[in-house]
This record gives structure tokens, C-alpha cells and sequence, in this order.
């Protein structure tokens, strides 16, 4: 049995489309959850490492770039 069967042809449109933005609603929900988990699993371990949070990285590598360029046009 069809959905076009059960609803008709304008039906059976309406449903697959209320079906297809779920899919796309629950693959963004698990992308955003697997990404969540990535960067908690990123934290623990640079914290077992002992290594500093990924922010500080960040600001530190902008400030050396900041030193380089300085350099460079000296």
C-alpha cells in the first residue's frame, strides 16, 4: 500500500515532506550532539595532557602571528 493510496496524490506530497524535514531535523540534531561530544572529549583530554583549553591556543597563535608580522615589516 501506497501513500498516494491512502491520502491521494496532494496528500501523499504533504506527507513525504512532513517526512523528509524530519530526517533533515534528526540529522542536524545528531551532528550538533556528535560535535558536542567531539569538543567534551577534546577538553578531557588536553586536561589529562595538561595541556592549556583549546581558547588559549587560539589567542596564543593570534598573538604570535601579531609578533611575526611586526617582525616582518621591520
Amino acid at each position: 500500500m501506497k501513500l498516494r493510496d491512502i491520502f491521494g496524490i496532494e496528500g501523499a506530497f504533504r506527507e513525504f515532506r512532513i517526512w523528509r524535514k524530519d530526517v533533515h531535523q534528526r540529522k542536524i540534531e545528531n551532528a550538533r550532539s556528535q560535535r558536542a561530544e567531539a569538543e567534551l572529549q577534546m577538553r578531557l583530554l588536553s586536561g589529562i595532557a595538561g595541556l592549556p583549553p583549546k581558547s588559549f591556543i587560539k589567542t596564543y597563535d593570534k598573538s604570535l602571528k601579531k609578533v611575526n608580522s611586526r617582525k616582518s615589516k621591520n
